[in-house]
Order: structure tokens, then C-alpha cells, then sequence
């Protein structure tokens, strides 16, 4: 069996991440898979000077600014994250664009995988057809915990996902809200599964990770933020820090490493060593929660109120957490109550992590071996 695994794979953790576990899980099951070529851009429109052009228009002055001044921090990061797909993660020989004639991909592989992550926001829109499979031959199309970020679709768009859905023949959504959508917006039935990371288990993560050596040598606090700092977020973070314990934080630019002193470039597998070494979890991303889960440290979820776009795709934390029964972790910055969360002994959570990793692992066992 030879399958297209089709989903993103940037300079991102969890993207990164979710894409090495499922092909960890169908190679160990007898699959030969390897990820898709794919490019978000027209072959014929590929310019380097327009696309810094793009990136100045969306960063602003200050922020282009700030991009030139971190290019060499940028530079290093990039590579710990090419340098980790080149060694972990098997991709096609060719590569495709969105002007591509993708069809042509059905007399390459016998089945079609895609997800996970957030491939079917209407954040990439254009890039749909790729995403929704929609080049695929009916018999291959399988989809394994794609997520639409939140649980609607604008009206505009109803129709071309009701006609790309249709053309799956496996259908699974990483969300239970995912698939609320489907099946009321579409009247289809799905298969709700977990994220890819949380089909290995830890031991197998621990497989990966390898080296025992810890990157920070005293008890600290990992916090693993996106949301912008703000005043309440910085006092939330300063009571952190008296109750619980010393903060530290991947440095995302030069005033950042100087602030959070982690010595070395932080790709997929130190980010892995961060979380399982910490005495406890602050995130407010859902890949931050998945690892939390995984390395079973006490944690809290920070609820996004800053207004940003990615404030708007709480529900594919608040689902999954409701899954697991650990909603009560979800909170807002004025939090005090740190007693109650400094530990984490919850037999029942670890039952019902157990229990969704089968059902998930049997779903995509049939999808691999048809």
C-alpha cells in the first residue's frame, strides 16, 4: 500500500510534528507513505522578490523591521526544522503546485490521506482542492483528523465543500465540532479521531527524542504562548512564576533569547525535550496541549482574548479537552486558583486517552489496510 499523505509542514512544531506521527503509525502497520510536494503558489507566479514583498505588506514597518534585524535568528530556526524533515519525515520525489495537474497523483499512489491540522479553514481557501482531495479518485480518498478551525463554514463556501466531502470515501474529523458540521451542514456522517501526535505513545516519543540530557538543569515552568502579550498576560505570567515556579519560553526572536536564556536553536525534537522535562505547562496552542497530554505534565490552557485571528479557533482546544475531561484546565489570565492545577493524578483521563487511541488507531488501520 503506498499513500499520498496530504497536509501542511512548515517551520511550526506541531505541524511538523503531526506529520512525522502519522507516518510513524502507517509505516510501523505496513504502509509505504510519504508526504506530498505541495506548494501554496501557481508554478508561473513563484517570484522571491514578490514574496518579500508580500511579507513586508503583511509584517508592517515595525514588524519588517524587526524580521530584517532577527534574519539571522530566523536563518538558524529555519534550519533545525528543514534539518529535522530531511532526517524524519519521507516526502515525494516530485513536486506539485496549485496549477498543477494533480490528477496525475492517482497513477502514483493507492490511497490518499488527508489531514491532520487545520487544512480545511477557510484560511486556505485556495488550496482547497488539495487539501479536500479533490483531485483524487473516490476509491483512495481517505481523510484522517483534518480540522476547520471552528465549527461553520460562510455560506459562500457551503456548496464547494458539500461537493468536495462527497468525493471522500473515509471521513474523520479531528474535532467533535468537525463533525457537528458535517453532518448537520452536509447531513454526512464522520468518524470523530485524535490528533496524530496522540496515536505513539510516550515511550515512543521518548523513542525519538533520545537524548537524555536536559536543555534547562533547574525545575522550571515551559510556557509555550502565540497569544500576544499583553498586561494581563504578563501579570498572569509574573503570578506564574511565584506560585509555580521559574518560566521559561522558546525565544522567538533576539530580545526574546535574551529574556528566556535557552541556549540553543529550539527545533521539533528540543521542543519535545522542553515539555517533557518541565515541572509544569502553560500553552494556549493546540499542539502545546497535545504534548501536555502526552508527557502527562500538569498544565493550563490560556484562553485567547487578544482579539487576534487565531483567538477565533478556540474549539479545537475546548474539544479536545472536553474529550479528555480536563476542560476545568481551560482558563482566563485573571486565574489564581494554582493549587488545584500543580498536579496532575487523573486515572480517568489517562482511561479515556487510551480508549480514543484505539478507536482512532482501529479507523486508520482500515483506511491503510482497506
Amino acid at each position: 500500500m503506498k499513500i499520498g499523505q496530504v497536509t501542511m509542514c512548515g517551520d511550526n512544531y506541531g505541524a511538523c510534528l503531526q506529520a512525522y506521527a502519522l507516518q510513524q503509525y502507517a509505516k510501523k502497520n505496513g504502509a509505504e507513505i510519504e508526504l506530498i510536494r505541495y506548494h501554496q503558489a501557481d508554478r508561473n507566479r513563484v517570484s522571491p522578490i514578490m514574496d518579500k514583498f508580500k511579507t513586508a505588506c503583511r509584517l508592517g514597518i515595525k514588524g519588517t523591521v524587526d524580521h530584517f534585524y532577527n534574519r539571522s535568528f530566523i536563518a538558524s530556526r529555519k534550519k533545525a526544522f528543514s534539518d529535522f524533515r530531511d532526517k524524519y519525515i519521507k516526502f515525494s520525489h516530485e513536486e506539485y503546485w496549485r496549477d498543477s495537474d494533480l490528477i496525475e497523483l492517482n497513477d502514483v499512489y493507492d490511497k490518499f490521506i488527508c489531514g491532520s491540522d487545520m487544512i480545511w479553514s477557510e484560511e486556505f481557501l485556495d488550496d482547497w482542492r488539495f487539501f479536500f482531495l479533490g483531485f483524487a479518485d473516490y476509491e483512495k480518498s481517505c481523510s484522517y483528523a483534518p480540522s476547520f478551525g471552528r465549527n461553520e463554514i460562510s455560506s459562500e463556501n457551503k456548496k464547494m465543500v458539500s461537493n468536495y466531502l462527497t468525493e471522500i470515501k473515509m471521513l474523520s474529523c479531528r474535532e467533535q465540532g468537525g463533525c457537528d458540521l458535517i453532518k448537520a451542514t452536509f447531513g454526512m456522517d464522520s468518524v470523530q479521531v485524535i490528533d496524530p501526535t496522540l496515536l505513539l505513545g510516550k515511550e515512543e516519543w521518548e523513542e525519538l527524542i533520545g537524548n537524555r540530557n536536559r536543555l534547562i538543569n533547574e525545575p522550571y515552568v515551559f510556557t509555550y504562548l502565540f497569544g500576544d502579550k499583553d498586561t494581563e498576560r504578563i501579570s498572569f505570567l509574573k503570578r506564574v512564576n511565584k506560585e509555580i515556579g521559574k518560566t521559561y519560553s522558546i525565544p522567538m526572536n533576539l530580545r526574546d533569547k535574551a529574556r528566556f536564556p535557552i541556549k540553543t536553536e529550539v527545533g521539533p525534537i528540543e521542543f519535545m525535550r522542553l515539555f517533557r522535562d518541565a515541572e509544569f505547562i502553560v500553552t494556549d496552542t493546540f499542539h502545546g496541549l497535545m504534548f501536555s497530554v502526552l508527557f502527562e505534565k500538569p498544565f493550563i490552557v490560556l484562553k485567547r482574548n487578544d482579539g487576534s485571528r487565531w483567538a477565533k479557533y478556540s474549539d479545537r482546544m475546548t474539544s479536545t479537552m472536553k474529550m479528555l475531561g480536563v476542560l476545568d484546565r481551560y482558563i482566563d489570565s485573571d486565574f489564581k486558583d494554582f493549587d488545584g492545577v500543580k498536579s496532575f493524578e487523573d486515572n480517568e483521563y489517562r482511561e479515556k486517552l487510551e480508549k480514543l487511541r484505539r478507536l482512532s488507531q482501529d479507523y486508520l488501520n482500515l483506511v491503510i489496510n482497506g
